[in-house]
């Protein structure tokens, strides 16, 4: 049985916020901790093995649940049942997390695509890169390879494993939605209708990031440009030899297993002749996840606020060493704003940036 009994305490602790539930997001800010954070101090979550609640509830559920908070079923809360004295200062943490849980769930699945996240506390990012070994001559072989040095020369050095720093700095830019919905229309609506379409802004924030790392492949990061196309077939025909010679030229240690897709070449990939292989189709009519018969994943890009891409040009990289996220903040909700109610004021943003992170490891089919 879950144990509620720290949970309860918080509760009662956090009627001291009833009166200024903005209080309560202002030590949170002191703290530099969210709202889910802030009460895992006060009521710590035991983990699995996977890093995941054990009981399948962290901080934040349990003290919902403490305060009777039914966010589900025939009972669940209605908006202004959340809004009440005592209540609304979870609303802009509840609201966060049905935002992350809606990009988590999207097609748009941009962590599928990027090698790591970090944090900074600057408006910019001065990357580090690996450049493009250009391992094409015995020559380059000798001098850049990552490990071996030759036999003959025992006493010698190493190659050079060379970072370096680009040229400019990428600016950190927002990725976000403005709500446009006065609070008298949503006040009388249940949860469970009310999330769906905050799961909905989250999977169009999802989407904005899987166009914009198809754009580094496409015109660079800002600090290098368009990464080399790999095309040598028949212009205006993308075939499955197209794909393969694709997946060949990524030089070791690179291996292409990501494709980023506009609809035309999503289209193209998926009609292809070799997706008859009974077990390539009944993985994909299983899964609704395309794979491609090298086995890399093919991730679908659409228009966004940014701008259309290119129908007949594919974004190819190996999702290991490819792009990394750096960001400034996190996902934030305006608490003050909701908790005044001024839903049709409020802003749900995160500032965050995409760089490349190995010049090798990133390339494009350009098929016109």
């Amino acid at each position: 049985m879950l144990d509620l009994l720290k949970a309860k305490k918080t509760a009662e602790d956090f009627k001291k916020f009833d009166s200024d539930p903005k209080g309560l997001y202002i030590e949170c800010e002191k703290r530099h901790m969210t709202l889910t954070a802030y009460l895992e101090t006060m009521d710590p979550t035991e983990l699995n093995m996977e890093g995941r609640p054990a009981e399948g509830h962290d901080a934040f559920d349990r003290l919902m649940m403490a305060k009777d908070i039914r966010l589900s079923g025939q009972n669940a809360f209605t908006l202004d049942q959340l809004m009440a004295t005592g209540n609304e200062m979870l609303a802009p943490e509840l609201i966060k997390r049905e935002v992350e849980h809606g990009m988590a769930i999207s097609a748009a699945n941009y962590k599928n695509l990027i090698a790591t996240e970090v944090m900074t506390n600057q408006a910019t990012d001065h990357p580090i890169y690996l450049p493009d070994l250009n391992l094409d001559t015995v020559k380059n072989r000798k001098e850049k390879s990552l490990a071996v040095r030759a036999s003959t020369n025992k006493g010698g050095e190493f190659p050079v494993f060379s970072l370096r720093h680009r040229e400019k700095d990428v600016m950190i830019g927002d990725y976000g939605r403005a709500i446009e919905a006065p609070y008298s229309m949503l006040k009388g609506r249940a949860w469970p209708e009310l999330r769906v379409f905050f799961w909905l802004l989250g999977a169009q924030i999802a989407a904005d990031k899987v166009y914009d790392i198809y754009l580094l492949g496409v015109n660079g990061d800002g600090t290098v440009g368009a990464a080399t196309d790999m095309f040598n077939g028949t212009s205006g025909a993308l075939t499955y030899k197209d794909l393969v010679h694709a997946y060949s030229g990524f030089g070791d240690p690179f291996q292409l297993n990501a494709f980023i897709c506009p609809q035309v070449s999503y289209e193209a990939i998926l009609t292809m002749a070799q997706f008859t292989d009974p077990n390539m189709g009944w993985e994909f009519q299983k899964t609704g996840k395309p794979v491609t018969p090298m086995g890399a994943i093919v991730q679908k890009v659409g228009a966004t606020p940014g701008g259309t891409p290119t129908g007949t040009v594919i974004v190819c990289l190996d999702k290991r060493f490819a792009v990394k996220q750096v960001s400034s903040q996190n996902l934030m909700v305006e608490a003050e704003k909701i908790i005044e109610r001024k839903f049709e004021k409020a802003v749900i943003s995160e500032e965050t940036a995409f760089t490349i992170i190995a010049d090798g490891a990133i390339k494009q089919l350009i098929w016109t």
